[in-house]
């Protein structure tokens, strides 16, 4: 809903002449404040092109929303060509709802013309003659353009306008005023409302099925179909030879016959450590999918609260608000996401569900303790010699076995100038334990509190650990 001329007639019947123009200012690029300096103080004037939202208005001296300057175009080049001129005259031609504002700067005469139509609204100013200096928007057809000359529609009907009878109270500007800044924030209310109300609904289905999904993968019966698959091989493997696709074997938890898949390049046993492989790679993949869950159902939990914060928003600012935390939480995330995407190192899942990164230069060395490593995570080298950092990532709930730390201690041998040698000895300690040097020289750290594994190189194992890099 927009002004009408009578409303506009009222309003610009109270303008100030003779004030001074202290800045002119913008919120939005459809709008424009003119602030004042009159003989009983402060003043401001608002112009609203905004589709629908269109008028002109004296803004109330109780009027306590801060207005942020954007410093736009249009503000930017008045404040250049206009600040300090003195508003000598006002009016409107013929109910046109058209504000012709004029403006003395000096020895010239300038013009700002609002033109409240609806989609066809613009603000231009003009010299003395009506020639166009600048204008919001440029419309080449209507013969808007710069130095232009700008005409004054012919009115085309007499209908009259009245202001609304529920509108005039003690003061016509305020109540003008509150009643249109009523309706624009309701409006806006509403699209931020449901914008908000898209997002969160959006991530909320996104989070239920990750969940979900989750779950299914940790429920999964895979883990232990590849398990039986090996031990049913492994009970039949005298039936089984190289080069055969597939075994008919008793599988007795059913009590029926199952075919199980071969790899006709592997021997019986090979495909038997196929099926046991998968099935470690699984039981050691459910401690990752446990920790997912939990992540995922953290963040379920904030935008459950942030559905609430929503349904109890009952201004234009609770919205604000409420989108200033939903973009912390989307950058967070982003940021979050872009550091793992980023992660320094070969990534290798040992025993138990731990997961080692193995740095593949002295940089990445450094890289990998900067941002992959806590404190409490593990540091693994070989010792005197030339190698690759090892870092086992530290589990909260479950402390580090031997058997992690031999495999680890296997991977840093090999990933080495001893990698070779057919036994080892690798020191290993916390990463809060490593003293960088002053040098800065890539790679090097020098441990304390360190211990030593004496390793051999099993070389099952190695290629077991090395089929699992990421």
């Amino acid at each position: 809903m927009s002004c009408n001329c009578a409303e506009i007639d009222a309003i610009i019947q109270n303008v100030p002449i003779n004030s001074i123009i202290r800045s002119f200012s913008q919120s939005v690029n459809n709008e424009l404040y003119i602030h004042l300096t009159t003989t009983t103080g402060n003043a401001t004037l608002y112009i609203s092109i905004i589709d629908g939202e269109t008028g002109f208005f004296i803004v109330p001296l109780n009027y306590s929303k801060k207005m942020i300057d954007a410093k736009l175009k249009l503000s930017s080049m008045l404040n250049s060509k206009l600040k300090g001129g003195r508003i000598i005259d006002i009016s409107q031609p013929e109910g046109s709802r058209i504000v012709i504002i004029g403006i003395q700067l000096f020895d010239t005469y300038y013009r700002l013309i609002a033109r409240l139509w609806g989609t066809g609204s613009n603000i231009l100013i003009t010299d003395s003659d009506y020639t166009i200096i600048e204008l919001l928007k440029r419309y080449p057809n209507r013969g808007e353009w710069p130095n232009e000359k700008f005409t004054i529609p012919e009115k085309k009907n007499d209908k009259q306008f009245q202001i609304r009878k529920e509108l005039i109270h003690d003061c016509v500007n305020d109540d003008l005023f509150y009643h249109y800044r009523n309706i624009r924030d309701n409006r806006q209310f509403s699209i931020k409302f449901s914008q908000l109300e898209k997002i969160i609904n959006d991530e909320l289905t996104t989070l239920n099925n990750c969940i979900a999904n989750t779950i299914a993968n940790i429920n999964s019966d895979s883990l232990l179909i590849y398990k039986k698959y090996g031990d049913l091989i492994n009970g039949e493997i005298y039936k089984v030879s190289k080069g055969m696709e597939s075994i008919l074997v008793y599988d007795y938890e059913t009590d029926k016959k199952i075919i199980i898949p071969l790899d006709p390049l592997l021997t019986p046993q090979e495909n038997a450590l196929k099926y046991y492989d998968k099935y470690k790679k699984i039981k050691a993949g459910i401690h990752i999918w446990d920790v997912q869950l939990g992540q995922y159902q953290e963040k379920l939990s904030q935008f459950e609260s942030f559905q609430e914060k929503l349904t109890a928003s009952k201004t234009f600012d609770d919205l604000i608000k409420l989108e200033t935390l939903l973009s912390k939480k989307v950058s967070t995330q982003k940021q979050s996401n872009t550091v793992s995407k980023k992660l320094p190192g070969r990534k290798v899942l040992l025993s138990d569900g731990f997961i080692a990164y193995i740095s593949r230069s002295s940089r990445e060395a450094d890289e990998l303790l900067k941002i992959t490593a806590k404190g409490n995570d593990y540091w693994f080298h070989i010792r005197d010699n030339n190698g690759s950092h090892v870092v086992v990532k530290n589990r909260q709930t479950i402390e580090i076995t031997d058997k992690v730390k031999l495999e680890a201690a296997m991977l840093a041998l090999h990933y080495s100038k001893s990698k070779d040698e057919l036994s080892g000895d690798i020191y290993f300690t916390r990463v809060k334990y490593l003293h960088k040097p002053n040098n800065n020289t890539p790679g090097l750290v020098f441990p304390t509190q360190e211990k030593n594994i004496k390793v051999k190189k099993d070389q099952k194992t190695l290629q077991n650990l090395l089929k699992t890099i990421e």
